[in-house]
């Protein structure tokens, strides 16, 4: 039986964190005595107080080694200035000072290390039984008897499919907020971030509607209509509102909230947010609070980030790293990997430890031998086009009418999704720690239907049935090893190459470099006579949306001195570069190699890049040593053998409005017909395509074909061609292809994500390449192709199909072998 839920909470204060801009990602730190910091933000101290205005009020989190801060250390704080709160059960305080006096706390030593309030990302973008979520449900496993917390924008608990189960409702904010100036009193009850959840609403997802979409899929249970039900509905919900634009300060106040109520017994936390990537830093207060927390037994599930580009490395969320989170990659509710989800390290033997400090601020480690490495996601779950929960105040997962649902992408939908999978996995073994949690979701989970590696989507995509079925059996424990075994070896297997040894550095960018100085360094590679190949990968800030201004090479010498010809790969706007050395093609000498990362040009200012940097403000080098195997990839499914394409044209079925100015029918958003001709004497049509159509309103451009008069098998590479008109504005398209059988009843086929869509500032024809996992569409079934444009800046894109603009959806046909 549900607990009587209390009364819950909406600050009428601004929103938490909305009036401070990001500033560095760490501050300098010190030890207990009055030596100045060398911690890992201590480089950063000089740049950010001389970009910040003097008289500026920044937000910081103070560490201490580890400890709780003693009653002297917060009074040695408060002595400079700063308004300071000693956090509960975390080891650190909130800071809320000018730059001046946060230099002092660093120069002083006055704390172990001070980071920064950085902002966070949301990690935007019929999924149960793409996961056999639905199958776990029949089983009986709905998640009863547990609770998920949901670290984000907020919930909107007056909504029908969540009000029953929101048990708690909290907004994290700051009391400078309701117009109340932070003082350094110590007896002052003006903190820098307080929780509290006393109030008249039970709505504290407020601006953003993000929240209320990841909470859905986690818990919704199904009220408004069985379509709209969660992984887990009936799992109980705890809401921490850490604001619509969110930073650190709030994550780790929630955090500590979360340890200082254990009788609200919190199972799971989902955490559908992030920044850009860098090496696991065991030390930043993010990963410090939830570590404490994952230590008392509660499951911690992180989106892995939505920098994929493709197959770029090294673009991973920095806090889903830790050993201790289940760290989710996004795929489609086919089964492919979602284009935008973030990957890891190809080539990666590297485990999650410190790196260790060195010379002129580079910091080094070395990792000896082959295993499945730490730096990827863990698992993949669905995360293209998920319809979810939506609020009335929801600005992008929404507006909605009450008790409305949207559609997002990203792996801010897929994190849930194995929040969710947690949920049930412990009411179905409440025995099951953290880690044997993960485990479980790993071990069972399938290979990717597009044969997507570990490294950009973990161990494949999640089986909830299977891992229920694993956590059920009499011997579970050691079945538990048994499979993670198994699927070790599998991922291994998966690979051309065995790893000998990496070596990692890291080091912080400087503001500007331009032909090779200062932030060009040289590096020694000890490369063994039986190497047969070198992996290089370096990673640096740019910034997210427009061309690379950065560029980085690696020169390489071998070890009788000789320079190796190498082809560097430049990801374009993601930040890095890459070399493969093949030694078997290669006459290169082993022994000590030197390589030389060199800053052709680099004109980004990395203290004030913050999460608009792909790869924050470092500049990392992984260099490995291989040697061959041969790949055993596992097959996923029969193969498909392609035939000839076919063009399905989009077709006018009659506006409803006024004329475009082209001489269209119009209609809010385009819909329609698929025909492989064109069929004349329909004239055109044009209907609005975009964030506000597609999204606020919840309408696709959506396009039907008539019955199939025989079976007809899709796959492989497609197009679109879609002539669009309006100003110049971009964006991701979400597509996806259903069949729909005689009683209107539809199924996803399959489903991708087009990474950029930009129409001209006049008619232009956009062109953009699709791939799909093969499927068959039975006779009698239509075939539907819809899509939706996530373009914000304006509302006037349409879309123009029929005669004179051949607006249309290209597949494979083939067959399966």
């Amino acid at each position: 039986m549900r607990r009587a839920r209390p009364l819950l909470a909406l600050s009428v204060a601004l929103l938490a964190g909305a009036l401070l801009a990001p500033v560095a990602r760490s501050l300098g730190g010190g030890g207990s005595t009055t030596a100045p910091a060398a911690g890992p933000g201590a480089a950063r101290l000089a740049a950010t107080v001389e970009a910040a205005p003097p008289e500026a009020t920044l937000r910081a989190i103070a560490t201490f080694g580890g400890a709780m801060p003693t009653a002297g250390q917060v009074e040695a704080l408060r002595a400079v200035g700063l308004t300071v709160q000693p956090l509960e059960h975390l080891p650190m305080a909130l800071l809320a000072g000018t730059p001046a006096q946060l230099a002092e706390v660093v120069s002083a030593g006055l704390a172990a290390d001070v980071y920064p309030d950085e902002q966070i990302d949301w990690h935007w973008t019929k999924s149960n039984q793409t996961m056999t979520a639905d199958l776990a449900q029949e089983l009986g496993f709905t998640g009863k008897g547990v609770t998920v917390a949901v670290v984000d924008s907020g919930i909107d608990a007056t909504h029908d499919d969540l009000a029953d189960h929101v048990v708690h409702n909290v907004k994290l904010v700051g009391g400078e907020y309701a117009n109340q100036h932070p003082t350094p009193e110590p007896d002052d009850a003006n903190y820098v971030v307080i929780p509290f959840e006393e109030g008249p609403y039970d709505n504290s997802d407020i601006g953003s509607g993000h929240g209320t979409h990841v909470a859905g899929i986690i818990a919704a249970d199904g009220t408004t209509t069985p379509e709209q039900t969660g992984v887990a509905p009936d799992a109980e919900l705890v809401g921490y509102s850490i604001g619509e634009v969110a930073f650190t300060t709030a994550v780790v106040s929630a955090y500590d909230h979360i340890l200082d109520n254990p009788d609200w017994s919190i199972d799971v936390v989902n955490n559908s947010w992030g920044n850009s990537y860098h090496y696991f830093d065991p030390e930043h207060p993010i990963n410090v609070a939830t570590k404490a927390v994952a230590d008392t037994g509660v499951v911690v599930v992180f989106s892995a980030g939505n920098n994929g580009d493709g197959d770029t490395e090294a673009t991973l969320n920095p806090w889903s790293q830790a050993p201790w989170i289940i760290s989710v990659a996004s795929g489609t509710v086919s089964g492919e990997r979602s284009s935008f989800s973030s990957n890891g390290f190809e080539i990666d033997n590297m485990q999650p430890l410190p790196l260790e400090e060195g010379e002129d601020g580079v910091r080094h480690r070395r990792f000896e031998g082959d295993r499945v490495g730490f730096m990827a996601p863990d698992v993949t779950a669905p995360g293209s086009d998920i319809e979810s929960s939506a609020t009335p105040t929801g600005a992008y997962a929404g507006p909605t009418e009450p008790g409305g649902t949207t559609s997002a992408s990203g792996t801010s939908m897929s994190g849930p999704h194995i929040a969710g999978a947690a949920a049930v996995l412990l009411e179905a073994n409440p025995e099951l720690t953290p880690a044997q949690v993960r485990t479980a979701l790993t071990a069972t989970a399938r290979p990717m239907k597009d044969g997507t590696p570990y490294w950009r989507a973990g161990y494949g995509y999640a089986d909830l049935k299977a891992a229920v079925d694993l956590v059920r059996k009499p011997s579970w424990a050691q079945a538990l090893e048994q499979a993670q075994r198994k699927a070790d070896a599998r991922v291994l297997a998966d690979r051309d190459w065995k790893v000998l040894a990496s070596d990692y550095w890291s080091w912080d960018a400087s503001p500007l470099s331009l032909g090779g100085r200062p932030d060009s360094r040289a590096f020694e590679v000890a490369v063994p006579a039986n190497a047969q190949g070198v992996k290089l990968t370096v990673t640096y800030p740019t910034a997210q949306g427009i061309a690379n201004v950065s560029t980085y090479d690696l020169v390489v010498t071998d070890g009788a001195g000789e320079p190796v010809e190498v082809e560097v790969h430049h990801s374009g706007s993601a930040g890095t570069s890459s070399v493969l050395v093949d030694l078997r093609e290669t006459k290169a000498a082993p022994g000590t190699w030197n390589v030389d990362v060199v800053a052709d040009l680099h004109a980004s200012d990395p203290d004030t890049l913050d999460s608009d940097s792909i790869n924050g403000r470092r500049i990392e080098l992984q260099a490995a040593t291989l040697v061959a195997q041969a790949r055993k990839t596992v097959k996923t499914g029969p193969t498909f053998v392609p035939g000839p394409q076919a063009t399905l044209y989009f077709q006018p079925d009659g506006g409803s409005g006024l004329p475009s100015p082209e001489g269209c029918d119009s209609e809010e958003a385009p819909t329609g017909g698929l025909n492989t001709s064109k069929v004349d004497g329909l004239g055109c049509e044009a209907g609005f395509v975009g964030y506000a159509v597609n999204y606020g309103a919840g309408i696709p451009a959506s396009f039907t074909s008539p019955a199939l008069k025989e079976d007809r098998t899709f796959g492989g590479d497609g197009s679109l061609l879609l002539h669009l008109v309006g100003p110049g504005s971009g964006g991701f398209l979400d597509w996806k292809v259903e069949s729909v059988d005689p009683d209107g009843e539809s199924a996803v086929l399959a489903s991708g994500t087009v990474e950029s869509v930009v129409s001209a500032p006049a008619a232009a024809t956009v062109e953009a390449p699709i791939t799909m996992a093969p499927f068959t569409v039975p006779k009698g079934h239509a075939v539907r192709f819809s899509f939706t444009l996530s373009a914000v800046a304006n509302s006037g894109i349409r879309l123009l199909f029929g005669e004179g603009y051949e607006s249309a959806v290209t597949l494979t046909t083939g067959s399966l072998r």
